[in-house]
């Protein structure tokens, strides 16, 4: 069995609840297209998101510990710090369901990301016992354009959506790495911590994530944020630099790249709020 974990924000610290629930949506279709249907998802939120779409594999755990606060209209170090705390509950929780499932690997997918139909088939044609895997490459995609971008390398130090993880060695283990490092959110170190403990992690062969960027729910992707005037010049160069970069190599959104991954247009209504 394959147990993906999807944290899901509060509406309570949205920009747009709608906006999110479309967002979810959308992840959890992207999931659950799979070419192998040997999984469960499990949600993890405080408030079950307002959807349409359904799946006899998909369920969700709703908790009630309180919501850190963060100004939803700035980005400051605090805040993240509150909002990893918030996501890094989610997903220790997460896995703690994922237990009664007994699932070999896990995967953990931010609820604005798409991801591969192929997971779960490749998975299951593996050695249970293997570590786990991690994407060096994968997709960015900006919210509305017809073109996505092929990040070749390093993926994994990106995006979250990013690593499989053998599930003993994530569960508990998860609980240790926190009391160590205090990183509540970025699994992709954890990956990092689980290669020096002597179990590392191998290449994923192909391509199976797509990082979502700017959506407006996660300010740290925003172009806005980067070129701020009052954040360092050397950060809004590097950006602007990187963006026409990945402009200039960037690829046609094939029918085939939307179908293996599930991207579809959001409403025109949260389209132009993204926009």
């Amino acid at each position: 069995m394959f147990v993906f974990i999807v944290p899901l924000k509060s509406a309570q610290v949205s920009n747009s609840w709608q906006q999110v629930c479309q967002l979810f949506e959308r992840t959890l279709r992207s999931i659950c297209q799979q070419t192998n249907q040997n999984f469960q998802v499990i949600c993890v939120c405080h408030e079950k998101p307002e959807i349409d779409f359904s799946h006899p594999s998909v369920s969700y755990l709703q908790v009630d510990f309180p919501i850190p606060y963060w100004n939803k209209k700035t980005f400051v170090r605090a805040e993240n710090h509150n909002q990893c705390v918030d996501k890094g509950r989610k997903m220790w929780l997460g896995l703690a369901e994922a237990k009664m499932f007994d699932p070999s690997h896990v995967m953990f997918v931010d609820a604005d990301d798409c991801i591969s139909n192929r997971i779960v088939d490749f998975v299951n044609q593996q050695d249970s016992n293997c570590n786990g895997w991690y994407c060096d490459q994968g997709y960015e995609y900006e919210e509305g354009k017809d073109t996505i971008f092929l990040r070749q390398q390093n993926f994994n130090l990106k995006c979250g959506t990013s690593y499989i993880f053998r599930f003993d060695l994530v569960f508990p283990q998860w609980v240790e790495f926190e009391e160590i490092t205090r990183d509540y959110q970025r699994h992709q170190m954890f990956g990092k911590y689980l290669a020096e403990k002597g179990s590392p992690h191998s290449y994923l062969p192909f391509t199976a994530s797509v990082y979502m960027t700017d959506n407006q729910e996660n300010i740290r992707l925003q172009k806005s944020f980067f070129t701020q005037k009052d954040r360092p010049i050397k950060e809004q160069m590097k950006f602007i630099v990187g963006d026409f970069y990945k402009k200039i190599k960037s690829q046609k959104l094939s029918n085939n790249i939307k179908q293996e991954f599930g991207i579809v247009p959001l409403s025109d209504k949260v389209l132009q709020e993204v926009i």
